[in-house]
């Protein structure tokens, strides 16, 4: 799927991303702060493309008396696509996997009054790991998400075209939730362009 809407399907995914307040966030590619993918650690990997699909979002509001409240809406979601350059397991075959999806909600929810601070937290935490891929990718930080998703999808096009790989290196990062100790996938972070 393409970041440029052409169906009302997608149109209605790319309002999502018409947030300016991505600017505010400042890029994070992990230098500090669905099915298989590589381990923990940096792995060079060619970026095959991006999926844009609809998603809902969960997330909490609080009330005057203190109470919270769980909440769904619908948001814009994307998942950028990977195949490992050098796949120690599947030499003959390096595998595609993909990141984990980005949940962008419109600026109404964002900006609720009632919108706990974890929450707001949680949100700029994704903008900044969005803006890492710009940063990287682009070589800048776009106003919004949805002109970062076209200069990106321009700059996809244009690699395909001359035949050429964008090559980047990832930093995976897997944690443990509550008191469990099996690890499961936290984020990906897109940490250099290596060829383009």
């Amino acid at each position: 799927m393409s970041a440029t809407a052409t169906t009302p399907q997608q149109n209605q995914v790319m309002e999502f991303f018409q947030s300016t307040a991505i600017k505010d966030a400042s890029p994070n590619q992990g230098f500090g702060s669905g099915g298989w993918r590589p381990p923990a650690g940096e792995s060079d990997n060619v970026l095959l493309g991006m999926k844009l699909e609809p998603t809902t979002i969960r997330y909490k509001l609080s009330t005057s008396s203190g109470q919270e409240v769980k909440k769904n809406a619908p948001a814009g979601g994307l998942t950028f696509l990977f195949q490992m350059m050098d796949d120690p397991d599947n030499a003959d075959q390096p595998r595609s996997w993909q990141g984990k999806q980005f949940q962008m909600p419109d600026d109404k929810i964002r900006n609720d009054s009632q919108l706990p601070e974890g929450q707001r937290t949680r949100f700029r935490i994704q903008d900044e790991r969005l803006n890492g891929f710009f940063l990287t990718l682009l070589g800048h930080v776009p106003d919004s998400a949805a002109q970062g998703l076209e200069l990106l999808q321009a700059k996809l096009t244009e690699a395909e075209e001359a035949n050429v790989a964008l090559c980047v290196r990832m930093q995976l990062r897997y944690s443990c939730i509550g008191k469990s100790t099996r690890e499961s996938f936290d984020s990906e972070y897109c940490q250099e362009i290596i060829t383009s």
